[in-house]
């Protein structure tokens, strides 16, 4: 009968046990990967944390100067002065001395220190006024009108004029005004004889033409103006 033999026996000469190296080999290496792996992720992790701290650092705070706002304070009330009365312009004119005709129904005044000389002979110009240091030199003429408007007269009285009579030969930039209480025709003359413009305003009444004139109109405007400003009928 043949006896059975023991699988794999295990001889243990002289006492000793022999144990296979493998498994502890193993063991080793992957402790050796875990440390590694363990490293890196710390690592990591630690610059992970050191980038953030770094980059969300928060800026030096910079003190502002305080600035203090004035305090506005309301009154109870609003206090309105009261508005000054209007001051009414000054009559220049106010001294002046006054002519007045009541046969032709009309006056005017004209500066205290002028020299007013009526013509006393029969003729178209009534008077001439002037004034000491100025070149004014005004003279008032009286025409008859026809029944005809007073635009149509000094045109029909003028260069080439219908009525036969020029009156005012050179006249030209005819037109209609309002002076201060009555329309006027206005317009500029040149006397021949020394070849200077004259300013005619001329106001009508009853078939009266009455017409100022005057040289030098430039430089004594205020002065004539002034004069017109004051003639009324009576």
């Amino acid at each position: 009968m043949d006896s059975e033999v023991p699988q794999n026996p295990t001889s243990v000469p002289d006492g000793n046990l022999t144990v296979n190296p493998e498994p502890q080999k193993k063991s080793n290496v992957l402790l050796i990967l875990l440390s590694i792996l363990v490293l890196v992720l710390v690592g990591s992790g630690g610059f992970i944390l050191a980038r953030y701290l770094y980059t969300s650092k928060p800026e030096p705070l910079t003190r502002q100067p305080s600035v203090t706002k004035p305090v506005q304070t309301q009154a109870p009330f609003s206090i309105i002065a009261p508005a000054s009365p209007a001051v009414p312009p000054t009559d220049e004119t106010v001294d002046w001395k006054t002519y007045e005709n009541k046969d032709l129904g009309f006056s005017f005044k004209y500066p205290k220190e002028a020299k007013l000389k009526v013509n006393k002979a029969t003729g178209v110009v009534l008077f001439n006024l002037s004034l000491d240091k100025s070149p004014l030199i005004m003279n008032l003429s009286l025409y008859r009108m026809d029944s005809q408007p007073l635009y149509d007269w000094v045109v029909s009285h003028g260069p080439n004029g219908s009525s036969g009579y020029s009156y005012f030969p050179s006249a030209r930039e005819i037109k209609i005004s309002q002076r201060e209480k009555y329309p006027a025709v206005e317009f500029t003359d040149t006397l021949p004889e020394i070849q200077e413009d004259i300013k005619h305003v001329v106001f009508s009444l009853n078939n009266n033409a009455y017409d100022f004139s005057l040289g030098a109109y430039d430089l004594v405007k205020k002065d004539f103006d002034q004069i017109l400003s004051t003639f009324k009928f009576l």
